[in-house]
């Protein structure tokens, strides 16, 4: 190992000796000296940067110099017009407002009094009243967090609808995903249920660019208190009468609710092979109608699977069976709340057996053939 290394050195030592008689290599010039050029590369830099921040000053002088006479020029013109203008003001003010009138055939008279002002055309109430509409419109969405929808454009007032409209669909960053347009636009809403439904008709919905027209298009808004809506816009709600469901209920006082209650729970269990329904709230009975109606389903083994909530019920008999009609309400699996399509949902009971449900007294069905 000592011998190899000696080797080595001794021939490096030679090539050295060699590259250096050749005034190729210097080891003492490589330790010791500095790099040649090195000062000179640096004067050279700093050269090249003086002359480059000089041009950059001529530039930026030669700029305020152009700002400076476009300035000037700009003061000249203003006055110039300024003095145009006075001169027009006196010229305007030494005519004959008279004479010019009847040169420009508005004046036929002596006196100026014959001269008749064109009366601005009165408002459109119905527009006016469609403006009103959407600025509270635009406030209730905001205020029950009702985001996916921004309303562009309204019409006028047309009877029981408002149209036409334009809306911007947004997703759930607020970025623009289509455009909803209809021909009208109307509401349902359910107390009991606490959902408002937008209705729109006749429209069409744009997204990509590609057009999908519809008939009608329902936008269902769960949790929310319908009284502000209702009493924002009465006349945008036309199924809606509002004695039909108050919060604090409606009742008017011939039945016994605790009662009619329990009748008709006993009723509704009769056939519990498939699941069945229970009643758990009346608000009351008017026009032979349950009002305030809270329904529970249940499957055969009694446990819950969706609530009901419905703002009136009413009851028939059919060739066979017991139908009850349910309107402006809402059912309820959960969380998720979904409103009955076009404000109806019917339940139809085909074991329920007629004399049964007459001898119970329901609101609405025949009384008992007792003959």
């Amino acid at each position: 190992m000592i011998a190899a290394r000696n080797t080595w050195f001794a021939v490096g030592s030679v090539a050295g000796g060699v590259l250096a008689g050749l005034g190729i290599f210097s080891v003492r010039d490589a330790v010791r000296a500095p790099e040649p050029g090195l000062d000179d590369w640096k004067l050279s830099t700093l050269h090249l940067e003086n002359s480059i921040l000089r041009d950059e000053v001529d530039e930026l002088k030669q700029r305020v110099a152009t700002l400076e006479e476009q300035l000037s020029w700009s003061e000249d013109f203003r006055f110039k017009q300024e003095q145009e203008f006075l001169l027009w003001q006196e010229v305007i003010s030494s005519m004959d407002p008279q004479g010019v009138l009847q040169k420009a055939g508005i004046l036929g008279g002596d006196s100026p009094s014959e001269v008749v002002l064109a009366e601005p055309p009165a408002p459109d109430p119905a527009t006016v009243r469609a403006e009103e509409i959407s600025l509270r419109l635009r406030n209730l969405m905001l205020s029950e967090g009702v985001h996916e929808l921004d309303l562009l454009e309204i019409g006028r007032l047309e009877q029981h609808a408002v149209g036409p409209v334009v809306f911007r669909m947004l997703d759930d960053r607020g970025r623009l995903v289509g455009v909803l347009s209809g021909r009208t636009m109307h509401f349902e809403a359910s107390v009991t249920a606490r959902t408002v439904t937008l209705i729109l008709g006749d429209g069409a919905e744009i997204h990509g660019g590609v057009r999908a027209p519809f008939e009608e298009r329902r936008f269902p808004f769960s949790f929310v208190d319908p009284w502000p809506w209702i009493e924002a816009f009465p006349e945008l709600f036309p199924g809606f009468d509002a004695g039909q469901a108050t919060p604090s209920g409606v009742d008017e006082g011939e039945y016994d609710l605790g009662i009619l209650r329990s009748n008709l729970n006993q009723l509704l269990r009769v056939d519990s092979a498939n699941g069945y329904f229970g009643v758990k709230h009346i608000d009351g009975v008017k026009a032979d109608q349950l009002r305030g109606l809270h329904l529970v389903e249940y499957s055969s083994r009694g446990v819950v699977i969706k609530h009901i909530f419905a703002d009136r019920a009413t009851f028939s008999l059919g060739d066979r069976g017991v139908s009850i009609l349910l309107e402006d309400g809402a059912s309820m699996r959960g969380d998720a709340k979904i409103a009955f399509l076009r404000g109806r949902f019917r339940i139809f009971l085909p074991n329920a057996k007629h004399a049964e449900w007459k001898a119970a007294g329901i609101p609405g069905l025949p009384e008992p053939d007792n003959r």
